[in-house]
């Protein structure tokens, strides 16, 4: 207390002394911390596709460097000899247009309600089995995160993930689980989101792509404390088995496929996720009509291909004459028949 005294006189000598104690005491600490090796901190987060969410990943300080979600898909010139591998999801005249922002918004709409406007806590719609299911949002192209300028990936799948069966429904404890992929593109489009998202430990993943661009890492998915058995299949999904085209790619009988070639049975745990070009018009009414598949199936998630104005410009419009009704019908009638069944953006 008697330096804060108005009456000491040594009161103006505390600043200079105090700043030389300071000074000292930081001379000493740089030198203690200069000798010390702290634990090094090697996690990365990193971008998952297509869904946004962030995952922490333990790593090795190489791999820092590596990136583990694909650039956005840029259609090349039409005489680029790799253009086919843009078809359809974006035809050759869309030069230079990114697939994550290709679907058209209304402003107004991104303003108001804009930010604020539900899309991970979407209402329950209907039941599925007698578990709530979210709603559609037709007016939103099914793409609520996107449409409300939240995110700016149109394929955001964040909305979807609250309502998986997995969430609701112990799916791990059957022996045998089983993802299928078809229509899988690349291993980071969807199967790496549901290894990463999808609350059950798969022991199986099956995915068909028609072209090769489907290439697992294999190196990194060893070091997994239980890597899932991957089966690539290279065959145009459908409702008949065909012989090989000219591409050397043939067709295939996808429910004969689950039913004889792969054996599912009701007591196994069975994801399918399916965007298969607009070959879904043709699988999923057969599917309806098959009560020994659609028995085996869990859950769907399946992109439904329909022409739109707002798709224009990501090369829908080839999906005319089927609608945006027609999409809401074909889901509604897969729910009303017992499948819990999700729209895959």
């Amino acid at each position: 207390m008697a330096l804060l005294s108005p009456h000491n006189p040594e009161k103006g000598k505390l600043p200079g002394l105090a700043l030389l104690t300071v000074f000292a005491v930081g001379l000493l600490m740089g030198a203690v911390i200069s000798h010390t090796t702290f634990p090094r901190d090697v996690r990365s987060v990193t971008l998952t596709s297509p869904s946004g969410l962030l995952t922490l990943q333990q790593t090795s300080s190489a791999a820092l460097r590596r990136p583990l979600v694909d650039p956005p898909l840029v259609c090349p010139p039409c005489n680029s000899t790799v253009c086919a591998l843009c078809q359809p999801r974006l035809p050759c005249n869309c030069v230079g247009l990114k697939v994550s922002t290709c679907m058209s918004r209304d402003p107004a709409l991104m303003e108001v309600p804009g930010a604020y406007g539900k899309r991970l806590g979407l209402p329950a719609a209907e039941r599925v089995n007698g578990l709530l299911i979210e709603e559609l949002l037709p007016k939103l192209q099914f793409r609520p995160e996107y449409s409300y300028g939240q995110i700016h990936d149109v394929e955001g799948l964040g909305h979807i993930v609250p309502w998986l069966l997995g969430n609701q429904v112990d799916l791990n404890s059957a022996r045998r689980r089983v993802f299928m992929d078809l229509g899988a593109n690349r291993f980071e489009t969807s199967t790496a989101w549901f290894m990463r998202t999808y609350p059950v430990e798969f022991d199986e993943i099956h995915a068909f792509e028609m072209t090769t661009v489907f290439i697992p890492p294999i190196e990194k998915l060893a070091r997994l404390p239980n890597p899932p058995n991957i089966t690539a299949y290279r065959a145009l999904v459908g409702i008949r088995d065909l012989p090989p085209s000219a591409s050397g790619v043939p067709g295939i009988d996808i429910l004969r496929f689950i039913k004889n070639d792969l054996r599912i049975k009701e007591e196994d745990t069975f994801i399918l996720k399916m965007d298969i070009e607009g070959a879904e018009w043709d699988v999923l009414p057969l599917l309806l009509r098959d009560s020994e598949a659609l028995a085996l199936i869990d859950e769907l998630f399946v992109e439904v291909h329909y022409g739109d104005p707002a798709l224009a410009q990501c090369g829908w419009n080839e999906y005319y004459p089927r609608t945006i009704d027609d999409a809401v019908e074909l889901v509604r009638n897969l729910r009303k028949a017992g499948l819990r069944t999700h729209l895959w953006p």
